[in-house]
């Protein structure tokens, strides 16, 4: 017992002695070894820290957690706020940690805090910055800044003192260690940014295969499910209304059959996103910019040849904007009928008219793109489209033909429902018919309508979101120590949430749309009949002898849009004609 005793009080007193030696031989500092806290101004640390991390090794660690952080390039003083954090400046004569002054603090929490926020995580209690002083209280501390913040004269890392700081300190309490060099710009390799030489005096970089926001893993295969879900969805729905059309096509005159062109039309868009996911992102969006480094894939922009992404683009672009024009054909037909009393003969005689200018705009749209080198790779999600690097391009041939399709079609939308309301009124007045498959009609007019215009306003106004932020996205990350950057990073990054939902609406509308055509007792009574034909069945059920619409000049819900004119009380009311020719179809 005694002999443990003895060594327990020559184990202290050894200890103490070490500490002695220490305070009389000054801090033990050590070399930084860890690349990341490499050349941040300072060369030797102390540990253990205040986290009681024991050597480097420990310290490596906890900033390895922030890896992710660092390379999205959110603030270029990350790391040097976390090396200082973990492994902070060492002085031989100096026995006091000094810290990270709170204004550097702030400058990182400001862009890099919504990293965390919208993956569910808070803010690390170590970086939490009121708890470090700052250098408007005259406390020691580290700001590489201070000098560029208050005249901009140097950029050397400044250590803040305040009058009664030890002797041991220089009067100028400053460390002469040169701060990373703030040239500007070197094109962030971490995150996939490639230096471009364009002949102009401002030297560019290329922009990464996978935007830094969001090439996690997780955003990727999120993603990717989105589209296959949403795609796979709308082909299967309009493929549908495209057959039904086929088996039974005396059912859909005009006015309504331009629903089965816009079908059609989302049917091949849908197919554009699949042949997207079968090739892949690189394979589509992407070129690879050496072939000597599999790593090196960059965005591509310019296109204008064939090539993966060319294809992907005709097929969304061309039919998105054939599918804009086929709802103002559609609304123009409704609003014939309705307004002007046009029968479904008189409409569909001017069948070829529509199909030309359907197929011929985005035709020359199309082409026109092509011509101009305007097809871009997006980095969020792979497809290939114009305008997503060059604003002007997204104005003219995206922004302003959606905003005047959506414009026309809305007019003659609401003017045909304005003319089905005096129609009604007239029927009432008369009480000669029952308004009550008009009324159908019109309710289902305004429904559809509605599943239509209210997912083109949403997309349109993404674009304008894209067109206002876009430049400050690309420009926040893409160098990684140049001044300016720790202007505009404070700005909000793209939100990923909202890129899901310009995809559930640009495709919506094709789902919808099949729905509508589907979930109809007529169309189950179409392919019953289909299936009996097929199999040679006999059937005495009249139902499946029903013709839709075939009978007096009526459409699907017996309304007959053919009138003259007629005298009521001294007005001039429309009631419905006696006589109608047989419909022509396209």
């Amino acid at each position: 017992m005694n002999q443990k005793l003895e060594q327990l009080v020559l184990l202290v007193l050894v200890s103490i002695l070490k500490i002695i030696s220490i305070k009389a031989g000054g801090q033990q500092c050590q070399a930084i070894t860890y690349h990341e806290c490499k050349n941040i101004g300072y060369n030797e640390t102390d540990l253990p820290n205040k986290f009681n991390h024991q050597d480097q090794k420990d310290v490596a660690l906890v900033i390895n957690q922030f890896t992710a952080l660092i390379a999205v390039g959110c603030s270029v003083e990350l790391r040097f706020l976390l090396c200082s954090i973990y492994m902070p400046l060492c002085l031989t004569n100096y026995f006091e940690t000094i810290q990270p002054c709170r204004e550097v603090c702030e400058r990182v929490r400001v862009p890099c805090e919504p990293y965390y926020i919208r993956y569910g995580f808070l803010w690390p209690d170590a970086l939490k910055c009121e708890q470090y002083p700052s250098s408007s209280e005259n406390s020691i501390c580290m700001d590489p800044k201070k000098h560029e913040v208050q005249s901009k004269p140097s950029s050397k890392l400044l250590i803040n003192s305040r009058p009664s700081s030890p002797s041991s300190l220089s009067s100028s309490a400053s460390v002469a260690v040169a701060a990373p060099s703030l040239a500007c710009c070197h094109c962030n390799t971490s995150l996939g940014y490639r230096r471009l030489h364009d002949g102009e005096s401002k030297k560019k970089c290329s922009l990464p295969c996978y935007s830094p926001y969001f090439s996690d893993e997780q955003s990727k295969s999120m993603m990717n499910q989105w589209l296959a879900f949403l795609s796979l969805l709308c082909a299967i729905s309009c493929a549908f209304v495209i057959l039904t059309f086929f088996i039974d096509i005396t059912r859909f005159k005009y006015p309504q059959r331009p629903i089965i062109f816009l079908a059609l039309c989302y049917f091949f868009i849908s197919c554009g996103y699949l042949l997207r996911l079968v090739l892949g992102h690189k394979n589509v969006a992407c070129r690879l910019e050496n072939p000597d480094d599999q790593q090196s894939y960059v965005q591509l922009v310019h296109v204008s040849g064939p090539s993966n992404c060319t294809f992907v683009f005709v097929l969304i672009y061309f039919f998105g904007m054939a599918s804009s024009i086929w709802w103002v054909i559609l609304t123009l037909t409704w609003f014939l009928a309705a307004g002007f009393k046009w029968s479904s003969e008189a409409i569909a005689h001017y069948s070829l008219h529509y199909h030309l200018v359907a197929w011929l705009v985005p035709c020359i749209q199309t082409i026109t793109i092509l011509m101009l080198k305007g097809i871009d790779g997006d980095s969020i999600s792979g497809i290939c489209y114009v305008g997503h690097t060059n604003s002007s391009m997204l104005r003219r041939f995206v922004i302003i033909p959606l905003i005047t399709c959506l414009t026309i079609g809305t007019i003659f939308l609401l003017g045909g429902l304005i003319s089905l309301m005096r129609i009604r009124n007239v029927m009432k007045i008369q009480d000669r018919t029952k308004t009550s498959k008009l009324e159908k009609l019109m309710v289902r007019i305004g429904l559809y309508s509605i599943l239509y215009t209210v997912p083109a306003t949403f997309v349109i106004g993404i674009y304008f979101y894209e067109l206002r932020y876009r430049a400050t996205w690309e420009e926040n990350p893409f160098c990684d120590d140049c001044p300016n950057l720790l202007r505009s990073s404070s700005i909000i990054q793209p939100n990923f949430t909202i890129y899901m939902a310009k995809y559930f609406f640009l495709l919506i509308v094709g789902i919808t749309t099949g729905l509508w055509i589907n979930l109809n007792s007529k169309t189950i009574l179409t392919w019953k009949r289909f299936f009996c034909r097929c199999l040679c069945c006999n059937t005495t059920d009249e139902r499946l002898q029903y013709h839709y619409g075939e009978h007096n000049g009526q459409d699907a819900y017996g309304i007959n849009y053919s009138y003259k004119h007629t005298k009521i009380n001294g007005s001039k009311y429309s009631l419905p004609s006696s006589k109608q020719l047989p419909l022509v179809h396209v």
